[in-house]
């Protein structure tokens, strides 16, 4: 169907980091992923800062992975 669809319980919890992640991997910073995360869903209980490390790893991945990374943000349409 061409979407990806993640996350349980509306999105409240797990969902918007794993987003965050995927952002992070296909090219956001760590940091604007966050601020994208959390404007759309809120915090949710979870705190920036353990948000923000989760999100990191995303990043981390495709400094790791350039060619993954630029062949996903390919995929958006980026």
């Amino acid at each position: 169907h061409r979407y990806i669809a993640m996350g349980c319980n509306s999105m409240k919890h797990r969902g918007p980091s794993v987003f965050g992640m995927l952002l992070a991997y296909s090219g956001c910073s760590a940091e604007n992923a966050l601020e994208i995360v959390n404007g759309h869903w809120g915090p949710n209980g979870v705190s920036d800062e353990t948000r923000l490390a989760i999100i990191q790893v995303g990043e981390e991945l495709r400094v790791k992975n350039p060619q993954g990374s630029a062949r996903l943000a390919e995929l958006f349409g980026k």
